[in-house]
């Protein structure tokens, strides 16, 4: 498929995905690189981005397009399915909308901490946030990785996604001391 040539690998860290978890890893950021391709236009990269939090001991991938974004309401819903993994969804739901399900249905199989979220792009589009806890994760290896530079929106964005993924990370540390 030609619109491959758009996905821009801007700046990801080096990770190892424990092998059970591969296939899922891999069909999961494969259906929200698809997402940002079809909803973006034809002359815009999609963005993907990788980081590793040792606070949290997580390692987030961000898909960023720059098209034509999504209502609060229907980013709502779609982070609603996309974080429920009921086979009743699945069967029921149009087919514009499978694509959510399957993500949220590849999320699920990963099991607990492994989540995808919606997020709006600075300027225009929509992000998503794909979220694996360290226990998906393998030592890493470490060589030579020359990232693109994001933009400074989509740093922005990033920065936010990570102070995110922080203040969650800190409240329900905070309910399981509680």
């Amino acid at each position: 498929m030609e619109q491959y040539r758009r996905v821009l690998i801007a700046a990801v860290e080096p990770v190892r995905v424990r092998g059970h978890a591969v296939a899922d890893v891999a069909h999961l950021l494969a259906e929200l690189i698809e997402n940002g391709l079809n909803f973006s236009p034809p002359t815009e990269p999609v963005e993907v981005h990788g980081w590793y939090d040792a606070e949290d001991d997580t390692y987030c991938f961000a898909v960023i397009d720059h098209g034509i974004g999504m209502p609060e309401e229907d980013k709502e819903r779609a982070n609603a399915r996309l974080s429920h993994s009921g086979e009743e969804a699945l069967l029921s739901a149009s087919t514009r909308f499978l694509g959510h399900l399957v993500v949220g249905r590849l999320a699920h199989r990963l099991g607990e901490g492994a989540q995808v979220q919606l997020f709006d792009t600075t300027g225009g589009g929509l992000s998503a946030l794909l979220a694996l806890p360290g226990r998906l994760l393998a030592p890493a290896q470490a060589g030579p990785a020359t990232p693109q530079p994001a933009r400074p929106a989509v740093s922005s964005l990033l920065n936010g996604f990570r102070a995110g993924v922080a203040r969650a990370e800190a409240r329900s540390t905070q309910g399981v001391s509680s």
